[in-house]
């Protein structure tokens, strides 16, 4: 079990930090280097506290695991932190995507970490699942309650620390990829929009219409249609 009563801290604090963060964002729009700042620094404690993308495990294609040097681990596991928290927040702009899309995901990785044997990991991931699909009832269109970035920052960055340990596991084959899968839609989402906006020479902070949701509206689909289609995927 990767699941110690201080890792559990850990992830209680910082998960916190981030609620607080986004909070303090809804309420008085903070710009977004600072935001990114502060996700950074947390990551960062994160990691440091021994929390780690330690290796990326290809024994499913029968070559042995890649160790990672400690830098190299550190900035990865800050990477995917901050990139999963930001991508579960772009997610939210329709309503009861982001909290679909948590709620699948958190089920998966409470299906995965409870086959590698583990116990806290599954019943944090669990809790994760049913908080996300229970204020879904109150977020699903037409909402009548928003999550805010205090939710989405929350969710995010708690579902990027337990995937993390979800995967730390020898008997767990597949490693880091597992994860990847998972959050395919947010990650892929946000890895596009970046780009778009970097070759249209334009802020990867500046917000517009080119996430995958919006697409899809643009193109005809009904809010409605358009989250039910995600989540099918």
């Amino acid at each position: 079990e990767s699941f110690t009563p201080k890792t559990l801290l850990i992830l209680l604090i910082s998960s916190l930090i981030l609620f607080l963060l986004g909070l303090i964002d809804d309420i008085k729009s903070l710009s977004p280097q600072i935001r990114l700042f502060i996700q950074v620094l947390v990551a960062l404690m994160v990691a440091g506290s021994g929390i780690n993308i330690e290796k990326i495990d290809l024994a499913w294609i029968n070559i042995e695991p890649i160790y990672l040097p400690r830098l190299l681990s550190t900035c990865l596991t800050t990477f995917w932190i901050v990139g999963l928290t930001n991508a579960i927040n772009w997610l939210d702009g329709v309503d009861g995507l982001a909290s679909g899309i948590a709620g699948l995901s958190a089920l998966g990785l409470t299906i995965i970490s409870y086959q590698n044997g583990q116990s806290l990991v599954p019943i944090v991931a669990a809790s994760i699942s049913g908080c996300s699909f229970g204020f879904l009832r109150f977020n699903f269109f037409p909402a009548r309650m928003l999550m805010g970035d205090s939710g989405s920052y929350f969710l995010g960055f708690s579902l990027s620390i337990i995937s993390i340990l979800s995967t730390s596991l020898e008997i767990n084959p597949v490693g880091i990829f597992i994860p990847v899968f998972l959050f395919i839609i947010p990650l892929f989402d946000m890895f596009l929009v970046i780009i778009g906006r970097i070759v249209k020479r334009e802020s990867p902070f500046l917000a517009d219409r080119s996430h995958i949701h919006h697409k899809f509206i643009d193109s005809g689909y009904s809010e409605l249609a358009t989250v039910i289609f995600i989540y099918s995927i």
